[in-house]
């Protein structure tokens, strides 16, 4: 088609948002190694599949991501064939060493664009509507005798028992050492869970064997007041009202222990832009710490399971499925020549966490009484007016997009970033 002139009206606003990486809203996003092996048909973990994972996480840097999932054992809800550390096989019969160049390299590249807060290890199958036996499901990982380079899979005792014990500590041992020569210790999180949680024999397990760990889970309803409170991050689906602003007025920044993560059933062909861009700002307004339970390239591939309006590798093994609770937003990333490449819902979300970041500094300084009390009025005034905005658009689909015709959101998002201008040049004075 002929080339279109588009006008172009920028407005430079003076004030400088932080890096993504040092944004306040937490997003946990979801990378799939093998779907992009698929996808662009290169051998996994081969340097041409590096080089497209380079990709992936470049888009998830932009987006502020704070979350890694590393599979610890083989074919989890994250759709993987085998684990991601290898189990090497010993001269003496029954012991292990351990080959961990995937996970370092994996984690080299994922701590290059983001600042990782929870590193998810999977060493359980969650499943179950309420019922918490299905983390006891036995679960494998891949050995490999080092003679032959045989790989086969090895079935574990259950958690629990003496046996599992002595065959996961020192794996968790050499795990742990990683982390802390990378300063990452605190991060370590094993999962997952869902709605019945972990059996209390697992997490005994676990908590012996790393005491500061907590827990990853993915479930229905946001967890109540104390339960689940060995969860360190928790991602839930049932997404209640915003509250109007004169009734309460919530803080996400305001984090507390447990990470409390939103994740709406938003789909990969039926979600509305403006429901990506304001995705970040009406967790906060939840009260939540961010969003997530989305998947950054999950895209449709050889051996994908298809359920759900939904065609991935998430959930495509039978023994570890997350079934309804399945990440609804397989692909926020596109596949491009060569790597993920960025989409119209991608940059909303982008924009969105811009503007969130805008909103936490502006109610940030009004908390700490840092503004005159003139600026400090007519900054909650926008902050609430917002709030209204994102109520409308907070149940997607059609509702959400005939809320922008009119509603003068570009206006309000420029007057956002001039009042943070505004209020920055206050404090600084």
């Amino acid at each position: 088609s002929a080339p279109v002139q588009v006008p172009v009206e920028l407005e430079v606003v003076d004030w400088t948002l932080p890096e993504a990486r040092n944004f306040a809203t937490f997003m946990g996003i979801y990378q799939s190694p093998e779907s992009v092996a698929l996808q662009y048909d290169v051998e996994l973990w081969s340097e041409e599949h590096w080089k497209r994972m380079e990709r992936s996480f470049e888009l998830m840097g932009r987006l502020g991501n704070n979350l890694l999932i590393v599979p610890l054992v083989n074919r989890t809800e994250y759709g993987n064939d085998e684990c991601m550390v290898t189990w090497v096989k010993g001269e003496k019969e029954g012991a292990y060493t351990y080959d961990f160049s995937v996970f370092d390299r994996y984690l080299e590249v994922a701590a290059r664009h983001c600042r990782l807060e929870v590193i998810s290890c999977q060493v359980v199958f969650g499943g179950g509507w309420f019922a918490s036996d299905p983390a006891k499901r036995p679960v494998s990982v891949t050995v490999v005798d080092p003679k032959t380079g045989k790989r086969e899979p090895l079935v574990l005792p259950a958690h629990g028992s003496e046996e599992a014990k002595r065959l996961w500590k020192p794996l968790i041992d050499a795990l742990i050492a990683r982390l802390k020569r990378k300063g990452l210790e605190k991060t370590l999180t094993f999962g997952i869970g869902h709605c019945g949680g972990i059996h209390k024999d697992v997490r005994a397990q676990f908590k012996e064997l790393a005491p500061g760990a907590g827990w990853h889970l993915g479930k229905h309803p946001r967890p109540r007041r104390g339960q689940h409170s060995y969860a360190d991050y928790v991602e839930y689906l049932y997404v209640g009202a915003i509250p109007p602003p004169e009734k309460e007025r919530h803080h996400g920044w305001k984090r507390g222990d447990q990470l409390i993560i939103m994740c709406q059933r938003i789909y990969d062909a039926g979600q509305s832009t403006v429901t990506m861009r304001t995705m970040a700002e009406r967790a906060l307004l939840l009260g939540d710490n961010g969003s997530g339970r989305i998947c950054l390239d999950y895209w449709p591939v050889k051996g994908s399971s298809r359920h759900g309006g939904r065609e991935s590798l998430y959930d495509r093994w039978p023994t570890a499925r997350a079934n309804q609770r399945c990440p609804h937003l397989s692909y926020l990333a596109a596949p491009g020549l060569e790597g993920a490449t960025s989409t119209i819902r991608l940059e909303a979300l982008v924009e969105g966490l811009q503007e969130a970041e805008a909103r936490v500094f502006l109610e940030r300084a009004i908390d700490g009484k840092e503004l005159p009390d003139e600026l400090a009025a007519r900054a909650q005034k926008l902050l609430d007016a917002r709030v209204t905005f994102c109520r409308m658009t907070h149940g997607g689909g059609t509702a959400a997009d005939r809320a922008v015709y009119g509603s003068g959101w570009r206006a309000d998002s420029a007057a956002l970033y001039r009042l943070a201008a505004e209020a920055s040049a206050a404090i600084s004075k």
